[in-house]
C-alpha cells in the first residue's frame, strides 16, 4: 500500500532553507505523515492516538498543525 503523502524530500528542506527549526519541523513532519498513512490505512484509533501526540507536542515546538499541513504541501511540491 502506498503511503498517504510521496516520501519528503529532506535534502529539499534542508537546501531551500535550513532554520535553526528546521529540524525540529522535520521530526513533526515525519509523525504527520504516520498520522496520515494510519488514516489512509483506516486504522483510525491508532491515528488519534498519534495525532493527539502531536497536538501536544507543537506547542512546545512553537507550531500548530497548520504549520505542519503547510510544511507538507510545499515539499510535495
Amino acid at each position: 500500500m502506498e503511503p498517504a503523502t510521496p516520501n519528503f524530500d529532506v535534502l529539499y528542506a534542508i537546501i531551500t532553507g535550513m532554520t535553526n527549526s528546521t529540524p525540529t519541523l522535520l521530526i513533526w513532519l515525519v509523525q504527520y505523515r504516520k498520522y496520515l498513512d494510519l488514516v489512509q490505512q483506516d486504522l483510525l484509533e491508532q491515528a488519534e492516538l498519534v495525532k493527539a501526540e502531536i497536538n501536544e507536542a507543537l506547542p512546545d515546538a512553537e507550531l500548530c498543525w497548520e504549520d505542519l499541513e503547510r510544511a507538507a504541501q510545499n515539499l510535495k511540491q
